[in-house]
This record gives structure tokens, sequence and C-alpha cells, in this order.
């Protein structure tokens, strides 16, 4: 693709219609040859910000326009960062904010671009990162009937080195869905402590009935979520112990199909479960 910059130094006419300086403005256009769209876009300087609060401002807005190969393409883009101070940690919460708009239909998301540690006070330990939101509509569909014609969302969760992190995205479009997790050293022992301490009460102990020492799950058609994009994919794989025994496993699609799991030998009752080979079955 080709683009071009240009830093604006000064529009008469434009800065009677901000009532006051562009200088710092930034004009740029680019086009992509192989899907054939142009784009055009200004960015105000950064000091042209939207202060809600003290704690709550705008960094630098952009506009654009995004012409395709047919005038079903065409968008309107609005892109900005927001800035929100918090307590518990010195720098504020940056999230990168978006807003689109076509013929067919719109979209807008919100996407965390750094960690929030120790949020609302719960603890120094516990991180929340990733987090991002996308919705959208498709203009027919949602007059009509009020259905959304996309839902986004993405988040990530750490303890220490316990960590919980899911992605999913539902679409009318078939070639935007999206299902990831992940979890590391988590377990149902785990989930009961910490229902324990939001109810305020102690929970019996389920024992090492599930444990996860790893676990990843990706199922992607090519899509994204806010500024993410997640390649299309298949696959799995996780570490595990089971009642006690460990257990893996394993499974990938892409140009062909490989899937392997193998358990700790057991017993239970008059049944014994062992390996052809080795004394873990695979």
């Amino acid at each position: 693709g080709i683009q071009f910059c240009a830093l604006i130094d000064r529009i008469p006419q434009l800065e009677q219609l901000l009532r006051g300086s562009v200088k710092g403005m930034v004009f740029r256009a680019s086009l992509d040859v192989e899907s054939r769209k142009f784009s055009v876009g200004i960015i105000l300087p950064a000091e042209r910000t939207i202060s809600f609060s003290d704690s709550v401002y705008s960094g630098p807005l952009e506009l654009a326009f995004e012409i395709g190969a047919s005038p079903e393409d065409m968008l309107i883009m609005l892109r900005a960062c927001l800035n929100v101070h918090v307590d518990t940690q010195p720098d504020p919460l940056a999230f990168a904010l978006g807003l689109k708009a076509g013929v067919v239909g719109a979209s807008a998301y919100g996407q965390m671009l750094n960690d929030w540690t120790n949020p609302c006070g719960l603890g120094k330990e516990i991180v929340i990162r990733k987090c991002a939101l996308q919705f959208g509509i498709v203009y027919s569909t949602f007059f009509s009937t009020g259905t959304p014609g996309e839902i986004g969302l993405a988040g990530e969760l750490s303890v220490g080195k316990k960590l919980a992190g899911v992605a999913m995205k539902v679409s009318q479009n078939p070639k935007e869905q999206l299902l990831v997790a992940e979890i590391v050293d988590l377990g149902v022992t785990d989930l009961v402590h910490f229902a324990s301490l939001v109810v305020g009460h102690e929970l019996p102990d389920p024992g090492d009935i599930l444990h996860f020492n790893e676990l990843s799950l990706y199922l992607s058609t090519g899509t994204s979520i806010g500024l993410t994009y997640y390649p299309a994919g298949v696959s799995a794989k996780g570490g595990m112990r089971i009642f006690g025994k460990r257990a893996k496993f394993e499974l990938s699609l892409a140009l062909g199909i490989k899937i392997m799991a193998t358990i700790e030998a057991f017993e239970l009752g008059p049944l014994k479960v062992r390996g052809a080979a080795r004394p873990d079955p695979i």
C-alpha cells in the first residue's frame, strides 16, 4: 500500500471553526492496492482534548473516511483515546475507542491498552488486562427486530500465577465468529475459595476434583475485537489433574487433523486402565 502523512501548521478556516490553533494536526491518506481501499483522515492535536472531569479526559481525536471498491464499502470512522486516573496506580488507564458507520451498518469498540493492577483495591496480585468490547448493528435488522449484528468481548484476570482469560464474538456474518479461552494454574478449589471471599462465608472444600495446570482453546474464522486481530485457526491444548490423576490433550486443525490425549493409569473398581506399550494409555 501507499501512505501519505503531512503535519499541518495553520488553516485559518479550520482554526475559526475550532476556535483555536490547529498547529500539530496531522493529515493522513493511504491506499491499499490489494483490497482497493482508499482512506483519508485528520488527527487533531493532543491539546484538543475533551475533559469529562479532572480524572477522565480524551487524547487526540481522529476523523477518517474510507472508500472501497463499491459504494457499500464506504465508512466514516472516529477514533480517540480515553484516559482514566484510578487511585491504585500512578499511570492512568488508557482506552482506545472507535466508532465507524457505513451504508449497511455501524459498530463501536472500546479496548483497554494497559494493565489495571489492584482493581478497586482488591489486592496488588490481582491484574486485569486485555479487556475489549465491540458492538455492531445492521440497520435493516436492528430497526426491525432490535437484534444486534455482532457482539464481541475479551478480558483476562490474573491472581499471582493463576490466570483466566476469554475472548468471544458472535455475529450475523458466519465469517466473524470467535471463541478463545486460556487458563493457567486454576482449579475447582480456587474457584470455591474465591466464591467464599465474595459471599463472606467459608464454603466446603470440594478437594482435588479438577485442576488445570494449563488450558488453551482457540476457534476463529479470522476476525477482530477492537484493535486485536485473531487469525483463522482451530486448536486446543491442556494439562490437568482429574481426581488426582495427570492428563494431557492436544488438538489442532490446519492442513491436517491432529488429536492426542493421555491420562495416568488408574483403577476404578474392577476396571483397570493402562497403556499397551507404556504405563499410561495414549
